[in-house]
Parts: C-alpha cells; sequence; structure tokens
C-alpha cells in the first residue's frame, strides 16, 4: 500500500532513491506492468494480442523511437503526435487520488491505441491530448471506460471523423454520460419543447436549457449517424425540429403579453435543411403595423441565441433577408412585405422566398404571411430567368468560394448553395 498523502509519497520516494514522487510512480508502473507480464505468461490460458500502445507507455522511448513508430503507423504530423503522446502520458500525473491515477494509467493506453487504429490517427491524436485532461477530472468517468471498450473506440472514432462535435464533448464532461444510452431518433416537436422547460423547472436558466438541449441533440444525432444508426435525413429532420422547439420556447419566454409576431424561416432553417452548427434565417413578421413591442421582443430573441454563454452561443443568426436588409426594420407588417416584393425585391429574394415557412410565435400571423407569399410568386414567379439564376451562381463561385485553398463544399461548383 502506497501513502495516499503526497508529502509521505515524496519522502518515500526518496527513501527509494528517487528525487521525487513522480519518478517514483513512473518506475514503479514499469516493474508492475512488468510483472504483469510474467503472471499472464504463466497463468493466462490465451495469450492476448499485445497492445500496442500499452508498450509506448510501458518502456523508456525516446522521441526518436516515438517518430519512426508513429510514422509506420500512418501518422502525418509525427511531430505533433510524439507531442501529444507525451502530454497524454503526463496526464496520468495530474489526477488528484493514487486510485484515479491507477485507473487513468490503465485507461489512456487503452484510448491511445484505439486512436492509432481509426482512419484518421492525427485528428484522434490532436482531440484525445485535450480530452486526457478533461478525463483527470472525474474518477466516475473513467470507471465508465474501463467497463466498457465499446465506449472507448466509438469516442475515439468520434475523435477521429468530427471536429465539431468532439469540441462539444470537450465543453461539458457531463455529455459523456450521453455515450451509453442513445435513444432512438425520432423525437417530437412537443417532447423537445417539454425537455426544455423541464431544464428550466429543473434550475436552469432558459439560455442554459436551450443550448444544453442543442448540444445534447446534436450529440445524440451525431452519435447516432456515427454508428450507421440513422441516416442523413434523421439527422437533418431532428436538427430542425430542435431548432423550432428552443425558437417557440424563447418567444413564448420574452413576450410580454399577447403578441401577433410570427417568425418565420428561410434557407436551411425554412427548407428543413439545418445541419450541424447550421446559422439561422430568420425574420419577424407582424399581421399590421409593426409595434414597439414587437421590436423589443425580436431583439431580445436575437440576444438569447447569440449571447455567449459556458456553452457558447446557441445559434447564430441572420435577418438580412428581410425588406432593405440590414438597413431596414426589424419587424415589418405583412403588408410592408407585399408592397416590397410587388416593387422592389430582386429576383434572387422570389427564390429564397420558396423556403420561407413560419417556425414559432404567432400561427395566424405566420399564415397570412404564407399566403402572401403564395400570391406574390404567383404574380411575378415567372420573371424570375434561368440565366438569371445560373449568372449569380457562376458569380458565387467566381467570388465567394475559395477553390485555390481546396474543393469548397457549400460555395463551389456542385456545391451545397444551389
Amino acid at each position: 500500500m502506497l501513502p495516499s498523502d503526497d508529502a509521505e509519497l515524496n519522502a518515500l520516494a526518496r527513501k527509494m532513491g528517487f528525487p521525487d514522487r513522480e519518478t517514483f510512480l513512473v518506475d514503479l508502473e514499469k516493474r508492475r506492468l512488468k510483472v504483469r507480464g510474467i503472471y499472464d505468461s504463466l497463468f493466462s490460458a490465451q495469450k492476448e494480442e499485445p497492445s500496442v500502445s500499452g508498450t509506448l507507455f510501458a518502456e523508456e522511448f525516446s522521441d526518436s523511437d516515438l517518430k519512426e513508430y508513429l510514422s509506420e503507423a500512418g501518422l502525418k504530423d509525427v511531430d505533433r503526435a510524439v507531442r501529444n503522446i507525451r502530454l497524454i502520458k503526463d496526464s496520468v500525473f495530474n489526477f488528484q487520488t493514487l486510485r484515479g491515477r491507477r485507473l487513468l494509467s490503465e485507461i489512456i493506453p487503452v484510448f491511445v491505441d484505439s486512436a492509432l487504429k481509426t482512419n484518421s490517427p492525427d485528428s484522434a491524436l490532436n482531440h484525445l491530448q485535450s480530452f486526457a485532461d478533461l478525463l483527470g477530472m472525474n474518477e466516475s468517468y473513467l470507471e465508465i471506460f474501463r467497463k466498457n471498450r465499446e465506449l472507448t473506440d466509438l469516442l475515439t472514432y468520434v475523435f477521429s471523423q468530427s471536429k465539431y462535435l468532439s469540441k462539444l464533448f470537450m465543453t461539458r464532461p457531463q455529455y459523456l454520460e450521453m455515450m451509453g444510452w442513445q435513444k432512438g431518433p425520432a423525437k417530437t416537436l412537443a417532447e423537445l419543447i417539454r425537455e426544455i422547460k423541464a431544464g428550466v423547472t429543473e434550475g436552469h436558466t432558459v439560455n442554459d436549457s436551450i443550448r444544453l438541449i442543442k448540444n445534447s441533440e446534436e450529440i445524440r444525432l451525431g452519435l447516432l449517424f456515427l454508428q450507421k444508426k440513422i441516416g442523413i435525413s434523421e439527422v437533418v429532420r431532428g436538427l430542425n425540429k430542435a431548432a423550432e422547439a428552443i425558437l417557440s420556447v424563447c418567444v413564448d419566454h420574452i413576450s410580454e403579453g399577447p403578441t401577433d409576431m410570427a417568425v418565420l424561416g428561410f434557407g436551411k432553417l425554412g427548407g428543413r435543411e439545418i445541419t450541424f452548427n447550421s446559422d439561422l434565417d430568420i425574420i419577424f413578421v407582424s399581421s399590421a403595423e409593426m409595434m414597439e413591442t414587437d421590436t423589443k421582443t425580436a431583439q431580445r430573441l436575437l440576444r438569447m441565441l447569440i449571447s455567449y454563454t459556458r456553452d457558447g452561443i446557441a445559434y447564430n443568426v441572420d435577418t438580412r433577408l428581410r425588406p432593405e436588409g440590414s438597413k431596414g426594420p426589424l419587424v415589418s407588417s405583412v403588408e410592408s412585405f407585399r408592397n416590397y416584393y410587388a416593387k422592389a425585391a430582386a429576383f434572387w429574394e422570389f427564390q429564397a422566398l420558396l423556403k420561407a415557412r413560419p417556425v414559432a410565435g404567432d400561427i395566424k400571423t405566420g399564415m397570412l404571411f404564407m399566403n402572401m407569399a403564395a400570391e406574390t410568386l404567383a404574380a411575378r414567379g415567372l420573371e424570375v430567368k434561368a440565366s438569371d439564376i445560373i449568372q449569380m451562381r457562376e458569380r458565387i463561385q467566381k467570388e465567394l468560394s475559395r477553390e485555390t485553398e481546396g474543393y469548397d463544399v457549400k460555395l463551389g461548383p456542385g456545391g451545397l448553395k444551389k
């Protein structure tokens, strides 16, 4: 039994001839691994395939040895991989308890071994280096991965495939608890709204609750997708429902009494095409002349969505599709939109209008807008020429896409922005 007190452990290390407890523990762990190897060779019925990373951790590998091995393992940025390995190994000694250090020294090599076997080991190691520090914060998370190797492989696969989901896991360790119980993809809009409100009832602020739901839904759907349990269409539907639930709860929360203001979704939100980290294209519409209270409500909604908290922002929001763009009023009446589309709208604004749909706020106002949109498109849709759209698309490819830096999946030829 080793003493749990750091001062006593330092004293023991010096008595054993070591300069400090860290050096002593490193040497002790090597000897324990050698003893384990001898024991397994004598008594194990079947010899298991040795862990590659276990060898790295058990022996004194120089940087040149590490570079040679990692290069043969398929790493592209070998120098960075060596730094990551060193930092990951050092993280074991940051744990406060001896039991935690023992668990971490058992788990970390397994993580590294799994990361090196992924299709993108560079990316997996980069994220694992940050994650190793996170693991050292809570002993219960170590138990989760010690008991379930499949979760280790799943998380390192996420690290290798998705920079966005990997960063989400770093923001809150609690998200790790979701890995063992991903539910099916079919959550209704009403269910998501109830979950947000339940978070508020349990003591979270609305700002915290909407961000927790958004992040947890992205993680849940992302894990199901990476495990090939759902397809991209189910992911997109789920992300759209989450955005609509958040907008609905926010409007209800900030409205000062009854309001006839509606929130209309355009772009990916309107077309039900939201992906991970998508912006929300929205406009605010009133049934009659715009009231000052409507503008205040719209401003408060925007602040709720774009304000930075410990969980980041909920969504980036674009409201420039309203009449006169960013220079026009934030909230406009249905008649104002009708007049604008009849007299001043550009052809591409009619194209954008095709995806408009109500997503939150007053239902009647939303339907008034949709009736106006249908009448406008019927009256002026024939004025839009295919040559105009093609010319605009070519201009986007030429002036906005960054094809010199590699293929632009959004704005380049054949990209998403059509």
